[in-house]
């Protein structure tokens, strides 16, 4: 903000002291022209002077850490001194060249992450630029899993994600090849910093993509949205319910955590901070709603009762590729983490009065009646706000 003014100042000098110079020409009775010819004069020499040397320190800034293109273009390494690192990227070239200061690659990987982040920040910020700082540690969830990146940028109306790394080897050419390629199928533009310029034609490492899980979920303090959050909704592509994929993906859910409630409860708990330790925890009698942010901030609703059990809601106006994703994916955790449990030895917790496998069951046959009947049902598991 501060060069924009110095810029400001600069240039409106430069504009009204030729103004004022020609002034007697234009208004012949003006008194004391030669005042105005002479201060018109210095004027525009100052606007001049503070012009070029704002040119300047922009020229040596950029010249100095303008790792972008000119290491892309080149493929130079680019480093820095000691005390000082300047960063390499392939963002394009209206992004602010990326300076730090200290051993920052052999920071801790959250260290790293902050001090970069801290350093973009601070660069938008001189230089003035649109550009925010969205989110730290952002996840996406993809159509194989859930991808992690350092931060994330809104640059204009896009966002960008943003990976950071500690070395520009072949492992980490490797890794944003993936990365890159995965994000490129939402739409998405990555960017990384690294220390020197990471190899464009590395073949991606195929476990970029992790699993989506309960520690994905993170208490929301915004209100819950009105309207209704439901499991399932009928949609174009997805309207028959007894043939729906995503309500198979339920199936598995229900059928993975069927005799394990309290397990899955006492984790997801935990990973709220609702509970101080991880540890088996019975779902409720009466029904208990938490209101949570996702994956790519996106905000549903997770229920738990004896009798429905662990369930998931979405609002209505979400797009349903995600909440399908969701369901993909959190069935396949649960799997995972059944198979943990059994391979483990560990006891199944007290069985409770109300099985919630059964209650989904019965819902099942209900659907199947309803389409037997071609109806369709407005829509599954709704919890009206």
């Amino acid at each position: 903000m501060q060069r924009l003014r110095a810029h400001f100042t600069a240039w409106a000098l430069l504009l009204i002291g030729p103004v004022m110079m020609i002034s007697p020409l234009v208004n012949p009775d003006l008194d004391r022209p030669i005042f105005a010819v002479s201060f018109g004069l210095v004027t525009t020499l100052c606007g001049a002077v503070m012009v070029r040397a704002l040119l300047r320190s922009q020229g040596s800034r950029h010249a100095q850490s303008g790792s972008g293109l000119a290491a892309e273009a080149s493929g130079a390494v680019v480093g820095g001194s000691e005390h000082e690192l300047r960063w390499s990227t392939n963002a394009p070239p209206m992004w602010p060249p990326l300076v730090t200061s200290g051993d920052v690659p052999a920071s801790p990987a959250p260290v790293l992450t902050l001090r970069t982040a801290a350093a973009f920040k601070r660069a938008v910020e001189e230089d003035g630029l649109p550009f925010t700082l969205s989110a730290m540690a952002p996840s996406y969830l993809l159509e194989d899993g859930l991808l992690e990146v350092s931060f994330e940028v809104i640059a204009g109306d896009r966002r960008v994600p943003v990976q950071v790394y500690p070395e520009a080897g072949e492992e980490a050419s490797a890794h944003f090849a993936a990365l890159r390629r995965a994000l490129a199928a939402r739409g998405f533009d990555s960017v990384y910093y690294a220390p020197g310029v990471l190899r464009a034609s590395a073949d991606p490492r195929p476990d970029v993509v992790g699993m989506l899980g309960f520690d994905a979920l993170t208490p929301c303090e915004r209100d819950i949205r009105s309207g209704d959050h439901s499991m399932w909704w009928p949609t174009e592509e997805d309207s028959d319910a007894p043939k729906s994929p995503v309500l198979a993906d339920i199936d598995r859910f229900y059928g993975a955590v069927d005799g394990r409630e309290a397990w899955f409860v006492g984790f997801l708990l935990h990973g709220l901070g609702v509970l101080e330790e991880a540890r088996p925890e019975p779902p409720p009698e009466e029904l208990g709603v938490f209101n949570v942010t996702g994956p790519e901030g996106q905000t549903l609703l997770v229920s738990l009762s004896a009798e429905k059990g662990l369930r998931f809601h979405f609002h209505r106006s979400q797009d349903p590729t995600y909440r399908d994703r969701f369901w993909r994916h959190i069935a396949a955790f649960a799997v995972h983490f059944r198979g943990q449990l059994d391979r483990q030895g560990v006891p199944e917790a007290e069985a409770t009065r109300e099985r919630p496998a059964e209650w989904w069951r019965l819902t099942r046959g209900v659907l199947a009646t309803l389409g037997e009947k071609g109806q369709a049902p407005r829509g599954v598991g709704t919890i009206p706000i």
